[in-house]
């Protein structure tokens, strides 16, 4: 704090930066989850946004998946990045996530969800009913819409989240577009890259169908 007065900061700007000395000595909510450094970030955001937009192609995405659908996927993907991840704990971290991003003020969201994906429930019988219930309960809410690619598209190389955070008295969040690989993930805030993203979703977006529409 000395640093501070030498600086002739407020006591309303200590007082602010008092309060995150004291919250960096404490665990991060997801700390205990186990997860790599990339997904801690992208949880970290989702908490904070504004808007939420996400193209996933051959996969539900994360924020609309149900415990059952996600331990469907897990099945056939490559082990874990942290083996030592229980299946409690990821029931868990999946819980919290839902429940942080979900809970008022919820953030306006667009889900753009590739056909394939909704067609590889039909061999999932024990997984399909709840997880296009969800989708649908999602979509239901004021700030969601969830929409479904059925023809040729702007993103069909690949998927990708573009996340604005919200304003904070720290400063002004800075819009990023997370893409995962399956060599790990990627964050751009470079504005042109975010932008040219941006204008991939709308494309996308205005191709897609409401998922309402779809599944008659």
């Amino acid at each position: 704090m000395m640093l501070a007065r030498l600086y002739n900061a407020s006591s309303a700007e200590i007082g602010r930066m008092t309060g995150l000395l004291m919250q960096a000595g404490q665990q991060g909510i997801w700390e205990s989850a186990k997860l790599s450094p990339e997904l801690r970030t992208l949880y970290e955001a989702e908490m904070s946004a504004t808007s939420i937009d996400v193209v996933e192609l051959d996969l539900i995405p994360a924020l609309a998946q149900t415990m059952e659908y996600l331990r469907a996927v897990q099945a056939v993907e490559l082990p874990p990045v942290s083996p030592s991840a229980t299946p409690e704990m990821v029931e868990r971290t999946w819980r919290q996530r839902h429940e942080l991003v979900f809970t008022d003020p919820v953030p306006t969201i667009r889900l753009v969800l590739g056909q394939s994906s909704l067609s590889y429930l039909d061999d999932l019988p024990e997984v399909q009913s709840g997880q296009l219930n969800r989708l649908q309960e999602l979509d239901a809410l004021p700030s969601v819409e969830v929409r479904v690619l059925t023809r040729l598209h702007a993103s069909m190389i690949g998927g990708f989240t573009i996340i604005d955070p919200i304003d904070s008295p720290e400063g002004v969040g800075v819009p990023f577009v997370f893409i995962e690989a399956a060599d790990g993930c990627r964050y751009v805030e470079d504005s042109d890259v975010v932008s040219r993203h941006r204008a991939i979703f709308e494309m996308v977006w205005t191709r897609a169908q409401p998922i309402e529409e779809y599944l008659k």
